[in-house]
């Protein structure tokens, strides 16, 4: 397997471990502001604040992920253009 081949594979297999790794995050943070903002009087150390933190920082980490699943192939090229084949 060449290097570029091997390069491509491993950004897919760490941006699925990113997308893996955020996308529970993600509903659970989603889901503790759904439960936060319906309930005045949840007592909770998660505020709505922190909640929507956590979601908006996941989404931005599920994004990441999808692009480097996505252009795997055209980064993996571009880091060894000059390797011959």
């Amino acid at each position: 397997m060449k290097r570029r081949h091997l390069a491509d594979v491993l950004l897919k297999i760490l941006g699925l471990s990113v997308c893996l790794y955020a996308i529970p995050s993600l509903i659970i943070g989603i889901v503790y502001a759904l439960i936060l903002e319906s309930d005045s009087k949840a007592n909770s150390v998660l505020t709505l604040s922190n909640a929507f933190s956590i979601a908006v920082t996941d989404g931005f980490r599920v994004v990441i992920g999808i692009y480097l699943i996505a252009k795997s192939g055209k980064i993996a090229e571009r880091w060894f253009k000059n390797e011959v084949e």
